[in-house]
């Protein structure tokens, strides 16, 4: 973990928005539903938020908007954009109980074994409130990476690639307001290239 994190830092030090200040696809198909729980109130987690880029547009939209990140150099790049940070990983999210209304992790339970995802699962069930939101992106074996094809610097942090369909079955209980699959590029960092993706936006324990 520490040499990941230590990689990740290199990153965000060579360029403060490493990833693009767009924010992720999953988040803004949801928009709607999302401003509808945005309240000054309610806590929305960016976990492994890098630089900000989600947990700046959760904040625009009204939430109570903290930045965990494992990088140093990634806090503080989110904090210099104006969001609150803690240093912290999601298989310990340093956040209480029931505290959440929505919690965001982009690429980031694929950078888990199996094992490890399932205690992140927990951790974010633990942290949310009844009814609150998770929105996950992973990638996807159907990403080049995975395949042999052509692969992204940050290609070899993905410890698990999703089968079709695996992403829905983190969490078979809740309530999915989106969910989507496929192959698309992204220019956001380093040369160009694809990734294979699926992203899932679901309401938990309502």
């Amino acid at each position: 973990m520490n040499a990941q994190r230590e990689s990740f830092d290199r990153y965000y030090e060579a360029d403060s928005q490493y990833y693009g200040t767009v924010p992720s696809p999953h988040l803004l198909a949801c928009v709607d539903v999302l401003r509808g729980d945005a309240r000054d109130t309610a806590m929305a987690i960016d976990v492994g938020g890098g630089e900000g880029r989600d947990g700046r547009w959760l904040a625009a939209l009204g939430f109570s908007a903290v930045c965990v990140d494992t990088s140093f150099a990634g806090l503080r790049a989110a904090r210099a954009g104006g969001l609150l940070v803690c240093q912290g990983s999601i298989l310990a999210l340093p956040c209480r109980s029931a505290s959440a209304s929505v919690i965001n992790a982009t690429t980031v339970i694929d950078h888990l074994v199996p094992q490890d995802a399932g205690i992140a699962v927990g951790e974010i069930r633990r942290v949310l409130i009844p009814g609150g939101i998770v929105a996950l992106e992973v990638f996807t074996t159907s990403d080049p990476a995975c395949v042999g094809g052509p692969v992204s610097d940050t290609a070899s942090f993905v410890k698990h690639y999703y089968e079709p369909n695996e992403l829905r079955d983190v969490m078979p209980d809740a309530e999915v307001i989106y969910y989507a699959e496929g192959v698309e590029p992204d220019w956001s960092h380093g040369s160009p290239h694809s990734h294979g993706v699926a992203r899932l936006v679901a309401r938990v324990g309502r």
